[in-house]
């Protein structure tokens, strides 16, 4: 065949396309008898003759009137300008194709047509259908729907003998017809009336009516007549929008040519569904698509916002997007912020409807908050803010485990959900007369954080100000504590649930604890005949305050009485207390000596000395001789160490966005401009909360970042879950290995209930936190830091990899500060110092 390839190469007939041998000889210009083909190009087509060494003939057969085709049982026959050519066996489908597809290709404009490939209601079909296609569409006119039917018309034909041929259903967006196509590319078109189209109701074929015209659906596409039913009865773009929208969920991308093909065609909503369908599939930002001219328009109104609403919706544009959606509308117009709520609401409630995880659900509910106390329904929004707190996702271990590299005094970390929705109800509940109940929450969990306990010092509820203002004071300076006077009468004992109150909230954690002291159980003890030997025993005269701060520790915890002895040489820092019979306490002997840097005056003595009665009480004491004598304080050094890469889910947060407010914009959607009007008082012009304060040079750092940052929040979700599935397992086989997750959590959990016994005894926020401070060879060394400089400068050093020197410290002392601030401490503090009318139990 490639000798008719060339030759139509050679006579200049166009593309070649098809080449099908006949049974028949075409004579050639040289008198020469050559074999035929018909060869279908892009222009039209022929039966070349063609053999080597003789010039090629063509002879046309388009536009021909003695064009004839015979079907015959034994072969059929072309018939031509008198000549017959015989069609070879089982090749005549193949003829009929080709010249079919040349008579259509030269009746085609020079335009091609661009047919999309795929669509709900786009049926390919055969070769044929798809070229008359192109002959029929005008240029720019769409093609909406192009439907197979099980009809035959009559369609005369001066080629073929028979005059039946199959039909089809066109819809385009200026018109709509019935066309009919025969075997060789001859076609009629049966117009219609633009009306509505009535489908039988049932499977299988189905006659569907259109005015006065009726036609019967194949077996399979009934369902598509019944989607476009209503169709026809729109007009120009409204009918492209129409077939687009139920083209949106089974082919998107064919939806989204259709809108794009309206061009200035489209309206404002039309744009911004087109806008919205684009972010949803390429997730190009909203800026990029330059939607925020047609947002302006659509919404002009909060009816407008209804109505944009609606078709957002009937056009099932995911509800992210048009949250999306709205907070580029209201960054770019505040004032419309009103208009935007219907967008909002009904988005909202759709992301609710979903399966969710807490965490997800508070984002939401945190933006729908923050847009409404910008339109001006704080009411709404506090509301809003008040259900959603009890629903919160438990944080807590975020507070234990934070990355490497969060600064605590910044606000990096911590339980994010919690303070965002916090800070906003404050903001939403009056801003000229901040709520000092939310405040004080908001100090408790981010004591740390000197903005916090400001706010709570200028509006703080009324028990919490001298406390308040302690801890401020810290944040100055962590100067030494005056020498006090021994407290009278005795402390009282708590009670069984007081006592429980007393631990810290983790370690009631069924579970959570269980495993980790199993494995420190086994640990070998200590000799503590060795030890006692090389030690000096507590002075009634010469430690009256040691052996003070030990009795009342013991009485207030319920213990049994200790013996006390002083530690010198290698293990003169530090205090431990060992389980014996009876148990004893071992203190350094450089917290005593007069002339040490490390000496404790007798509050600090007091917290260091109930903190460790504190661990024989709650059962850590295998946790301290263990630290001593196996080594297992330096697997737990490293065990921090590794803390940020095993247990903090997500990027850093701080290389994320380098800023104090961070956790105040991981779950904003709206810009630094939109933020800031929602948290700054209108009456003062300064802002309520931190995200006011500095967010701008936040959200500087671009959307990219923002982003980023949001997922660092989500990363945290479900943490304690985490924690929790992971203990439950260990407790199932029972091993013994020590996994460094575990082993974080359960030292400070242990760590931090002592602590908060300490700080009972002492009673003295300042005392504690020094106390702190000097137990700890590592932590001795920022002491003279804090004490000129406050808590914030000591406690935010990093390293040369960027980490946070002291993390761990800052976790100690951070939760004191909380306990401090709480109903817990007042409770149990006035159980101990007026025992007469200490409660009996507590919750």
């Amino acid at each position: 065949m490639s000798a008719f390839w060339t030759a139509a190469s050679h006579l200049e007939l166009g593309r070649v396309l098809r080449a099908v041998p006949l049974d028949a000889r075409l004579t050639l210009d040289s008198g020469y008898s050559a074999p035929a083909a018909l060869i279908q190009t892009d222009r039209g087509a022929w039966i070349v003759g063609a053999e080597a060494g003789h010039p090629p003939v063509a002879r046309p057969l388009h536009e021909n009137p003695t064009l004839r085709y015979e079907a015959r049982v034994f072969g059929d026959r072309i018939h031509a300008d008198g000549i017959v050519y015989g069609v070879p066996i089982g090749r005549s489908s193949d003829i009929k194709t080709a010249l079919g597809a040349g008579l259509l290709a030269a009746r085609q404009s020079t335009s091609e047509v661009q047919l999309p490939m795929e669509g709900r209601f786009i049926q390919q079909g055969e070769v044929l259908w798809g070229l008359v296609l192109q002959a029929l569409l005008e240029q720019d006119e769409i093609l909406l729907a192009w439907l197979e039917t099980a009809e035959f018309r009559s369609l005369a034909s001066d080629i073929l003998m028979t005059e039946a041929a199959p039909v089809r259903y066109l819809l385009t967006d200026r018109r709509c017809t019935l066309v009919a196509l025969n075997e060789v590319g001859q076609f009629k078109r049966l117009p219609l009336d633009a009306l509505l189209l009535d489908v039988e109701e049932g499977t299988g074929r189905r006659r569907v009516r259109c005015g006065d015209k009726s036609w019967t659906t194949t077996r399979q596409n009934a369902d598509h007549y019944r989607a476009l039913a209503g169709v026809p009865e729109f007009t120009g773009v409204g009918r492209v929008l129409e077939v687009a929208r139920l083209e949106r969920a089974p082919y998107p991308r064919r939806a989204l040519r259709l809108l794009h093909g309206l061009g200035a065609g489209a309206g404002p909503a039309e744009q911004v569904v087109q806008a919205g369908l684009r972010h949803e599939l390429d997730e190009i930002p909203l800026a990029e698509l330059e939607v925020g001219e047609a947002l302006d328009d659509a919404v002009e109104s909060a009816e407008d916002g209804g109505v944009l609403d609606e078709k957002l919706r009937r056009w099932r544009i995911a509800p992210g997007v048009r949250i999306r959606l709205v907070a580029h509308g209201v960054d770019r117009s505040p004032e419309r912020a009103s208009w935007y709520l219907p967008l909002h609401t009904s988005a909202h409630a759709e992301v609710l409807a979903g399966e969710l995880d807490a965490s997800a659900e508070a984002r939401a509910d945190i933006l729908l908050a923050e847009h409404l106390v910008l339109a001006g329904e704080h009411e709404r929004g506090a509301e809003l803010l008040q259900r959603r707190l009890a629903l919160l996702p438990d944080e807590r271990l975020s507070d234990l485990l934070p990355p490497a590299d969060a600064d605590l005094t910044a606000g990096e970390a911590g339980q994010g959900h919690r303070i965002r929705t916090l800070e906003l109800l404050a903001v939403a509940r009056g801003a000229e007369d901040p709520d000092s109940e939310v405040l004080a929450e908001l100090a408790r969990l981010q004591p740390l954080v000197a903005a916090r306990i400001e706010g709570l010092v200028a509006n703080p509820p009324g028990d919490l100000a001298q406390r308040a203002a302690e801890v401020l004071a810290l944040h100055a300076g962590l100067g030494p504590t005056e020498e006090d006077r021994l407290p009278e009468p005795p402390p009282g004992s708590l009670t069984d649930a007081e006592l429980e109150s007393l631990r810290h909230p983790l370690a009631r954690e069924e579970g959570l604890m269980g495993w980790i002291q199993g494995w420190l159980a086994v640990q070998d003890a200590p000799d503590r005949s060795t030890l006692k030997r090389y030690c000096e025993q507590l002075s009634p005269k010469r430690h009256e305050g040691s052996l003070h701060a030990l009795t009342s520790a013991t009485l207030a915890l319920g213990t049994p009485g200790l013996e006390a002895y002083i530690s010198h040489g290698v293990l003169g820092h530090g205090l431990r207390a060992y389980e014996d019979d009876p148990s004893y306490l071992l203190i350094g002997g450089q917290h005593l000596y007069e002339d040490s840097v490390e000496r404790m005056s007798s509050a600090e003595l007091r917290f260091a000395v109930a903190a460790e009665v504190a661990h024989l009480r709650f059962q850590h004491n295998r946790v301290t001789s263990s630290e001593v004598w196996d080594g297992a304080v330096d697997k737990l050094k490293k065990a921090l160490d590794l803390a940020a890469t095993a247990l903090s889910f997500g990027a850093p947060i701080s290389r994320v966005l380098d800023s104090k407010t961070t956790y105040n914009i991981l779950s904003s959607a709206f810009s630094a401009a939109t933020l800031s009007r929602i948290y700054t008082v209108e009456k003062t012009g300064e802002a309520i909360s931190t995200v006011g304060a500095n967010v701008a040079v936040v959200m500087g750092q671009g959307a990219d970042a923002v982003g980023k940052a949001q997922g660092v929040t989500g990363g945290v979700t479900g943490a304690m879950d985490k924690v929790r599935e992971y203990t439950g397992n260990q407790a199932r086989t029972r091993t013994l290995g020590v996994d460094q997750r575990q082993l974080v959590v359960a030292h400070r959990v242990m760590q931090l209930s002592a602590d908060r016994a300490g700080l009972l005894l002492c009673g003295d926020i300042r005392a504690a936190v020094r106390a702190v401070f000097i137990t700890g060879p590592d932590s001795l060394v920022e002491l003279p830091m804090a004490e000129q400089h406050g808590l914030e400068r000591a406690l935010s050093r990093r390293g040369p990899e960027g980490e946070i020197l002291h993390q761990d410290l800052a976790i100690r002392v951070g939760a004191l500060l909380s306990f401090y601030l709480s109903d817990d401490y007042q409770r149990l503090r006035q159980s101990i110092v007026s025992p007469s009318s200490s409660p009996t139990s507590s919750s």
